[in-house]
């Protein structure tokens, strides 16, 4: 890491710091104020967070894979216990 990018990590800006040239040379090609800079810096770092975050929540919650529902059957149940669904209980179907 460049000196620049250490002492971004050492602030907590680890987004920015990752890929510190980028940002700059963004800034300048569209000309961009100090005020706009600082915008797209913090917006930059919040995006980062909320993608760590989930990152680190996933794993720990446990959901598994979903079925997309592109490939979800439509055909089946042929038949729908409507008071249950609304209740939000599971009925065991009966024999």
């Amino acid at each position: 890491m460049t000196p620049l990018a250490d002492q971004l990590a050492a602030l907590g800006l680890r987004s920015t710091a990752a890929h510190p040239d980028d940002v700059v040379a963004l800034a300048a090609k569209r000309r961009w104020s100090p005020t706009q800079f600082l915008e797209h810096l913090a917006e930059r770092e919040q995006q980062g967070r909320t993608s760590r975050s989930l990152e680190r929540c996933l794993p720990r919650s446990r959901l598994g894979r979903f079925t997309p529902m592109s490939d979800f059957d439509g055909a089946w149940p042929k038949r729908i216990d409507r008071a249950a669904v609304l209740a939000g209980t599971h009925v065991h179907s009966r024999k």
